[in-house]
């Protein structure tokens, strides 16, 4: 997959290929169409908040997660199906992923 990284505290973003991650049983995978870096996601990437908001490095900023479709499900989901339209948003405290 496809993903824009931080490598270090304060350095470009770079886009570049990264392994799909795993999912767990109750999780789903969604493939992103849409998305945004905000406020919040830069002053993590600059490091001036570290000490509160610590990143593991490298990076995915990404706290707007916005629209994609589901593109594999964990056996624990339910009722979701392949293809359908999701709305998210990371709710992690960091944002890291």
């Amino acid at each position: 997959m496809k993903a824009v990284r931080l490598l270090e505290y304060g350095g470009q973003l770079v886009f570049n290929d990264v392994p799909a991650p795993a999912i767990a049983r109750d999780e789903i995978l969604v493939k992103i169409k849409s998305t945004a870096v905000n406020h919040l996601d830069l002053v993590e990437a600059s490091g001036t908040a570290r000490q509160i908001l610590p990143i593991n490095l490298p990076w995915i900023p990404g706290r707007c997660v916005g629209q994609g479709l589901q593109a594999e499900a964990g056996i624990d989901t339910g009722h979701y199906r392949l293809d359908s339209e999701v709305n998210a948003i990371d709710v992690r405290a960091t944002g890291n992923h």
